[in-house]
């Protein structure tokens, strides 16, 4: 029986220094776009378990975890 594999749609319409930035990695000029629509594409691919976005910076900034 064939393996079903599932493709990612939500990042097929990023490019590839979207994708980049997302995950922190050097990203060219990218960076440096509108904080708005920086902000948007945040809000849309985030990952929100490892960092927040920070309205200050406007960049999103790693998660500080608490140790009990």
């Amino acid at each position: 029986m064939p393996v079903k594999r599932r493709t990612n749609k939500r990042r097929e319409a990023l490019c590839e220094d979207a994708e980049r930035w997302l995950r922190g990695e050097p990203c060219g000029f990218f960076e440096f776009k509108d904080a708005n629509e920086l902000a948007a594409l945040w809000a849309e691919y985030g990952d929100t378990k490892i960092a927040e976005w920070d309205d200050e910076a406007g960049m999103p900034r790693a998660r500080k975890e608490t140790v009990n």
